[in-house]
């Protein structure tokens, strides 16, 4: 039997244990968390210090980041996708997602993770907004909502600021300084 089978089959036990499993998830996530800035930071080539200057945080700030015993809040998490320069998705998965992406990385995958974890373009950078060659125009598979409006849940309706406001306010949403959302 493998390294590997035998981890994920001790796993497999140990995860009938809710408190287990609880603390499992959530080393996972800061785990996951911290290794995701620092490659990012890496893939960029930024010190921590220029990245801090980007993401306006001291560089002591920017090293606690990249340590799985200090996770960061979500509009940390937030600002640093700012400051990076990509999206931020969070989720609620199944556990077996989690075990899945553990073991894959403790699998021979692993040499391929810089690779992969890091491997997430900027804005500028992202393939998916670049004009095809030959092409005028860059044409998105979800038209742009014209200036100052905003597109609703799903891309599906186009709405002015202050329906946009309305529709979030009895959601329990709102905008704040700088226009991000905070749940009331």
């Amino acid at each position: 039997m493998s390294t590997i089978d035998k981890r994920k089959n001790r796993l497999l036990e140990e995860l009938q244990d809710k408190e287990y499993r609880d603390a499992y998830t959530s080393a996972a996530v800061d785990i996951g968390i911290a290794f995701q800035i620092k490659a990012l930071r890496e893939q960029r080539q930024w010190t921590q210090m220029e990245f801090g200057k980007i993401a306006k945080m001291a560089q002591a700030r920017i090293h606690e980041l990249e340590d799985p015993d200090r996770p960061p809040s979500l509009r940390t998490l937030k600002r640093l996708a700012n400051a990076f320069d990509v999206g931020l998705i969070v989720r609620f998965v199944p556990i077996s997602e989690i075990v899945k992406y553990d073991l894959d990385l403790s699998d021979s995958h692993s040499m391929a993770l810089s690779s992969n974890s890091a491997g997430v373009n900027s804005y500028k950078d992202d393939a998916y907004f670049r004009k095809p060659e030959g092409q005028d125009s860059l044409e998105l598979f979800m038209p742009s909502p014209p200036k100052g409006q905003f597109l609703g849940a799903g891309g599906s309706q186009i709405m002015d600021m202050d329906t946009f406001k309305q529709s979030r306010s009895q959601t329990g949403l709102s905008l704040g300084e700088n226009n991000e959302a905070a749940i009331r």
